[in-house]
Formats: structure tokens, C-alpha cells, sequence
């Protein structure tokens, strides 16, 4: 399972790079780069949930911390998919309202802090 897990660190660390020159090109009023960073991501982080969804625990602090990886996994992606949303549905003259930006950081965070847990368990 930790195999899994950094088999993906590299490109998730170059899909949060993405995000974050994407969010440049957004201040620039070019929205096509952040949606597509964030689109690439959540495929990216699905894919590595459901990998990891498939690998059995050997013990239960494993299962664990699996689940709680998982559940991270999911719950940044299901915050990043509704910002690219929200950009989308956005335009230069009606950007992206701010509680849905204060919303999806905080889901952002809730799986980072899911994550961050799951990690520490598998150790």
C-alpha cells in the first residue's frame, strides 16, 4: 500500500504545481489553465483512491489508515471538481462567488487532514 501511495508522489506533487501556475494564469483572467489543473488532479487522485481501494491491509491500524487515505483522496477531489465547476460557470465579469471558494478549501482541508492522518498510521 506505502508503494502505491509513492508511486503517485511525483505526480500529484506536479499536478498541485499545475494548480498553483494555474491559479496565476486565473489572477491574469485566463480560466482554462486552473480548470484544466484541477480537472487533471481529481483524475489523478481517483485513480491513486481507487488503486489503493483494490490493496488489502495486513493489519488494522493499516485499514485504517487506509481508510482514511482513501477518504482524503476523495474528499479533495470532490472539492476540486466542484472549484473547476464554479470557474467554469464563471466569467470575467461574475468570477467565482466566495463562499464557494471558502467552501471548497474547507473541504480541501478535511481531506488534507484525513490524509495527512492515514499517512501517519501506515508510518
Amino acid at each position: 500500500m506505502s508503494r502505491c501511495v509513492a508511486s503517485y508522489n511525483a505526480r500529484i506533487y506536479k499536478d498541485e504545481a499545475s494548480v498553483a501556475n494555474g491559479l496565476g494564469a486565473y489572477k491574469a483572467h485566463h480560466p482554462a489553465a486552473l480548470v484544466r489543473a484541477l480537472t487533471h488532479e481529481v483524475a489523478d487522485l481517483r485513480t491513486l483512491r481507487d488503486k489503493l481501494s483494490h490493496e488489502s491491509a495486513s493489519t488494522p491500524r493499516g485499514t485504517r489508515g487506509k481508510h482514511d487515505i482513501t477518504t482524503g483522496l476523495g474528499l479533495i477531489a470532490i472539492a476540486y471538481e466542484a472549484l473547476a465547476l464554479d470557474i467554469k460557470n464563471s466569467s470575467a465579469t461574475r468570477p467565482v462567488d466566495q463562499s464557494k471558494v471558502l467552501a471548497a478549501i474547507k473541504t480541501d482541508k478535511k481531506g488534507r487532514d484525513e490524509l495527512t492522518a492515514g499517512l501517519k498510521l501506515l508510518g
